[in-house]
């Protein structure tokens, strides 16, 4: 199953010596540290888009509905395995539906 805990999975502590240095960023570019820590050094997944066809009225059911997710990762994690817990994830939540519509989830990595 997928959980914040499976995306935390395999991240490293910060050391106090990482710590400091994001203090020290932070008064550099008048950004909190714990913002700058949150953007380089933990994991994060983000929902970019949601598209549905046909007319955009909230009282129809769309046929098809498409999303764009991201993840980052960091040092540690298998980019391999975060995948295939998220996928896990959304096949089961949406079996649990007993939607007689289909899930289809299609990986794909951009490089770097």
């Amino acid at each position: 199953m997928y959980s914040r805990s499976s995306l935390d999975d395999h991240v490293r502590p910060q050391t106090e010596e990482e710590k400091e240095l994001y203090k020290l960023l932070s008064d550099v570019t008048q950004r909190p540290a714990t913002s700058l820590s949150s953007r380089w050094s933990e994991p994060s997944l983000t929902l970019h888009t949601i598209e549905v066809s046909g007319p955009k009225n909230a009282t129809i059911i769309p046929g098809l509905v498409k999303s764009q997710v991201s993840v980052r990762i960091v040092p540690d994690q298998d980019l391999d395995t975060i995948t295939e817990a998220l996928i896990a994830y959304l096949e089961s939540s949406f079996k649990t539906l007993q939607s007689p519509n289909n899930l289809k989830v299609l990986p794909r990595a951009d490089p770097a």
